[in-house]
């Protein structure tokens, strides 16, 4: 909080100080926070935990193995998943996001709705996450 707080007051020319706070001892990028998010070790054990419990159609395993391919290859990729309620679009996201996050890949995921994105762990809305008016 008063990381986020001594940026705000910067753009002002002011300091934490100014007004008798601490200033933040580290003073980390939000590259360096997002980094440090999520443990590999941790992902891979959800992704183990997912494929045991809840295995993938060969339509999800497909989405899945295309996906995968073009973030170990750099590939510039935009995928939408879709599909009627119960159908395991839920289980795919974390899935894939749980495997990118395996590999320390930085990942960003957005519902079409704020109840959407409560299903799934830091999504957001496409609004809140690309700041549209």
């Amino acid at each position: 909080m008063l990381h986020n707080l001594s940026l705000k007051l910067k753009d002002s020319d002011k300091k934490l100080s100014d007004y008798g706070l601490p200033e933040p001892e580290e003073n980390e990028t939000e590259l360096q926070r997002a980094l440090i998010e999520y443990d590999p070790q941790q992902q891979t054990q959800l992704l183990q935990h997912l494929n045991e419990t809840t295995p993938n159609t060969l339509e999800q395993q497909e989405i899945f193995n295309q996906i995968m391919d073009s973030a170990v290859n750099k590939r510039k990729s935009m995928y939408f998943i879709q599909g009627m309620g119960g159908s395991g679009k839920t289980t795919l996201a974390k899935e894939i996001l749980a495997a990118s996050r395996s590999m320390k890949y930085l990942c960003v995921g957005c519902a079409r709705t704020g109840l959407a994105a409560t299903n799934y762990d830091n999504f957001d809305t496409a609004h809140g996450l690309f700041k549209f008016q």
